[in-house]
């Protein structure tokens, strides 16, 4: 029998994880009341744009946003589809792809900014007294959750071959 947290360690999760639900919530509200597309497409597009070149390997864009290669593929899919991505064979390795914004993903970029940026200040930020102490108390436990993750399966570790040659870096916060 594994023990249960204290209610105080409870209370903290449980507190990390409704406030994710409801924020992100609020956030793609207020994109879907100014017609923007979801977060998750803004997600996409904001970390391909930090990218060098505004390029980055699909595994790169699949760290920076946190989410599997099977979902991200689907949404590059849509994304692509609108206009605001493409698709680029990799110079260095024929095998890689890399995601380049196009000019409608930057004008895109452009008009959902200042939306993320207010509803991220209105229902997250101005909530907090030191938003720097939410990150320094997270960023421990998101280094070990990352370094806790199960090695890569069969059907990712050929994509992660062909992008071996260029290394991850982390998307800029």
């Amino acid at each position: 029998m594994t023990a249960e947290p204290t209610a105080c360690g409870a209370g903290a999760w449980r507190a990390v994880f409704v406030a994710h639900h409801l924020v992100v919530e609020r956030i793609e509200e207020a994109l879907a009341d100014a017609a923007l597309p979801p977060l998750s497409w803004y997600d996409v597009l904001l970390t391909v744009a930090r990218g060098p070149d505004q390029r980055l390997r699909m595994f790169e864009v699949a760290e920076g946003i946190v989410m599997s290669r099977s979902g991200l593929t689907r949404l590059v899919d849509r994304i692509e589809r609108d206009g605001l991505l493409r698709r680029e064979t990799c110079p260095s390795d024929r095998r890689g792809t890399h995601l380049a914004l196009t000019e409608q993903g930057e004008e895109l970029l452009r008009r959902a900014a200042p939306v993320y940026t207010a509803a991220v200040q209105e229902h997250f930020l101005r909530h907090l007294a030191d938003p720097g102490a939410v990150e320094t108390v997270l960023g421990p436990v998101i280094d070990a959750a990352r370094a806790a993750r199960k090695p890569c399966t069969a059907e990712c570790a050929g994509a992660e071959a062909a992008d071996a040659p260029l290394a991850a870096t982390e998307a800029a916060a």
